[in-house]
Order: structure tokens, then sequence, then C-alpha cells
């Protein structure tokens, strides 16, 4: 309002001015007041809305991963039970016994292994025979008068070097490949135990270290059972888990990890169940760091442990999906085949007319049986070496793989220390009091328990007082 010039009305015209002004500033702080509620709510919604897009977004993800080689549901059908996984297992170490106790030159004369070597593989494959049904031909052709020609003049023995630096290399392949897996699922096992002993060693909550072990363990089924078709979760991680009690003390924390598996296929999502639990045992060393349990350079070895672990298992993933292509396992198998053939047709022209039975049908085919059982053998032997997880006898021992180390672990979390417990040390020193009065009582004591010296050489003894 206008002031007036009029000094009687001065003061009343201040004072309006000082209200009028001091309802403008509420009417501005109220204002402020509002638009920053406002502005709250707003960057608050805001936030909100981010949040569940996130989630929303990180739910489909979750929803679109998948493992590299998640397995065949229609192979889990045929899925062995537990009681023939385990009559497999012993299979194999029996094999594994022998191998080790037998030399080469005995395998030999062992007929009773004949079942469990390559010649029944190599009778049941129709290529097998299709060399000698050729060899048969040939060698009955050129006996009955049909000229097919001087074998020597087609030089095709030739050709055997470009064949047997390909059956080099493919089992080359093969072994590696097989090495790998062994060499992986010992770095597993001994990861395991060593970070298990170091928990042991350095953590302040043994409840704790039990659950680390039970995480690393769980982590070590969940991974085979992932892996391969011949592994499910009803004959090898269900009865491991129950066996061996890896599901944990009854509580919110057991059904917690409960409730975080039936989210996970682990038949077809192995490798999810595995980072999910070396995620949890990630979490529980830096939750034992944080306490003060050790100190940081003990803290980056137990993480350096761990994440070896996570790479090995990721190598084994990563080995099982990524195979020889097929092409060259084709190529591989046709030029022996054709190899084979032509050199069962070069054989067989050798039973002419005027050769003998011996020499001219008996010797080639000797020959003709040794290159089929050497090539396809070989080819058969690296079939089986190149995929250790399945289901053939010669493969790895899994339940002796999975059961060595859940033993070996729970036994270092608790076996003796090497420094003995106050209270055994007090016990101890009390037993050998107790031995050297009860020593010292004998020599001292009649038979009705009065004291008494032992007597000199010489010297009679007195009677007891009761006497």
């Amino acid at each position: 309002e206008p002031i007036s010039a009029s000094p009687g009305d001065f003061p009343r015209q201040v004072a309006t001015s000082e209200q009028a002004g001091a309802n403008s500033v509420s009417r501005k702080k109220s204002m402020s007041l509002r638009g920053r509620d406002e502005l709250w709510r707003t960057l608050r919604d805001a936030s909100a809305a981010s949040s569940r897009s996130e989630k929303k977004r990180e739910t489909e993800i979750t929803t679109l991963w998948e493992t590299l080689n998640p397995a065949d549901p229609s192979c889990l059908e045929n899925a062995p039970s537990h009681t023939e996984l385990q009559r497999d297992d012993e299979i194999r170490l029996e094999l594994l016994r022998v191998s080790r106790l037998t030399s080469p030159q005995g395998t030999v004369l062992r007929l009773d292994l004949l079942r469990r070597t390559v010649v029944p593989k190599l009778l049941r494959s129709p290529v097998q025979w299709l060399v000698l049904v050729v060899y048969g031909i040939t060698a009955t052709v050129q006996r009955l008068g049909a000229d097919l020609g001087n074998p020597e003049d087609l030089g095709f023995e030739a050709s055997g070097t470009m064949v047997t630096f390909m059956i080099v290399f493919y089992i080359g392949y093969c072994y590696n490949r097989q090495q790998l897996y062994f060499d992986k699922g010992q770095r597993i096992m001994m990861g395991i135990q060593n970070v298990v002993a170091n928990a042991r060693v350095y953590y302040k909550d043994q409840a704790e270290t039990r659950r680390l072990w039970r995480h690393l363990n769980l982590m070590h089924i969940a991974a085979y059972t992932g892996l391969a078709d011949y592994y499910s979760e009803d004959n090898l991680y269900k009865p491991m888990v129950k066996k061996f009690g890896l599901e944990g003390e009854p509580g919110p924390v057991r059904d917690y990890e409960q409730e975080a598996f039936s989210m996970i296929a682990l038949d077809c999502d192995g490798e999810r169940a595995c980072n999910m639990l070396e995620l949890w045992a990630l979490e529980n060393i830096d939750a034992q760091y944080r306490m003060g349990a050790f100190s940081a350079p003990v803290h980056a070895m137990m993480n350096k442990e761990l994440f070896e672990i996570g790479d090995a298992l990721k190598a084994i993933f990563a080995a099982n999906f990524q195979v020889l292509p097929f092409v060259y396992t084709h190529m591989v198998a046709l030029s022996c085949t054709i190899y084979l053939c032509g050199s069962a047709f070069v054989k067989g022209m050798e039973f002419h007319p005027d050769s003998t039975l011996s020499v001219g049908l008996i010797v080639p085919l000797i020959y003709v049986v040794l290159t089929n059982i050497t090539i396809y053998g070989l080819l058969t032997v690296g079939d089986v070496v190149i995929d250790p997880l399945g289901s053939d006898l010669e493969d790895f021992a899994i339940l002796r793989f999975v059961e060595h180390t859940i033993k070996a672990s729970f036994e270092t979390m608790h076996c003796h220390s090497f420094r003995p417990p106050i209270e055994y040390v007090k016990d101890w020193h009390e037993e050998q009091e107790r031995r050297n009065r009860g020593s010292v009582s004998e020599e001292t004591s009649g038979h009705d328990g009065s004291q008494w010296r032992v007597p000199k050489k010489g010297q009679v003894r007195p009677p007891p007082a009761n006497e």
C-alpha cells in the first residue's frame, strides 16, 4: 500500500506495510514448502518408477539368461537311479584298480574283462562290417578269375600317412580335453579343501565355517548335476544333500536357501546355481573380514582361492559346450572309412587263382582286421575320452569325486588342532597326579589300606594295627 505523507498516519502506514510484507513472506515460504514437498514427491515417484523399471528389466534379463549348454530334458528321462549310479561308480573304480595293477601285456589275457574293452563296441559298428564285406567281395571276385589288376600298381599305401596324421591329431585333442576336465576337477576339489581350511583357522564363528563348507560342496554337486545328462537332481544332487546334511539346520536360513534353489532348475541350469553359491561364499568371507576375523592379505588369499574354484567350474562348462566341430569329426571318420575300404579292396586283390589259401586269403584278412581294430579302435577310444562325464564305464567316477571332497573338507573343519586345548592339558596333569598318587599308595599301603614303609632287605614288616 502507498504510504501517506501525513505525519499522523505514518506509524499506522508503517505497521500496515510491515504486516503486508510479513504476509507476503509467509505466503512465499508456504509456497516454497509446498513446492519442495511436491518436488520431493515427484522425485520419489520417479525413483520408485525407475526402481520398478529396473527390477522388471532385471527380471527379464534373469528370465532370458541361459547356460551355455543346457541339458536335454528328453535325455533326463532315461537318467539312471541313484542305486544304478552307485553300481556304475563301483565298476569304474574296479576298472581303475585293474588298470593300476595290470600291465598292458597282461590285459590281453584278461578274457573276463573282454566286454569292457573296445572289441564289443567295434563289433556293434556297421562300418566295421562294411570293410570286411568289401574285402570278402573283392577276394571272391579275384579268386573267380576276374582280373582286377596288380595291387602294387595302385600305390594306395601312401595314403596311410595322411590318415595317420589325422588320427593322431584327433586322439591328441580328445586326450587333452579329458585331461582338462580332470585338472579342473582336481582344482575344484583342492580349492574347496583349502578354503575350508582357511575358514577353520581364521573364522571366529565356526557356525559360519560350516555354512561356507555347505555352500562350497553344494556348488560342487550342482556343477556336475547341470553339466551332464547322465546326472540329474534326483540321482545325484538330492541323495548327496540328504546323505551329508548339506541343507543345513531347520530355520529361516534353510528355508531361504531352499526357496532360492526352487527358482533354478538344476538339471538344465546348474551353472546358475554355481554362480549363486559362489556369490554366497564370497559374501560369507567378506562378512567375516568386516567383523575383523582376519587381515586384508588373508581376505585376498581366500577370495583368490574361491575365484579359482569358480574359474575352474566355468572352464568345465565352457569345454562341455564347445566341442570339436562336426565338419572335422566327419572328415576324419569319412577319410578313415574310405582308407579302410580301399585297403580291404587292395588286400582282396591278392587272392588270385594261383595264390595259396594262407598267403592269398588269411594273411591279408589278418591285416584288414588289424587295421580296422587300430583305426576304428582309436576313434572309439577318442569318442569315449572326449566326454569323461558321460555314461561310459571308462568315464570319471563323479560320485567318488563328490564324496571324497565332502568328507575331506569336513575332516579339515573338525580335525585335531596342533595345539592341545587348555581343558585337555588340565585333564592330562590331573590324570598324571592321580597316577603318581596311586603308584605311591601301592608302594606304601597294606592290604587293608593302612600306610607303611617298604621294609628294607632283611627287615620284617610289622603287622597292621587290626591284626
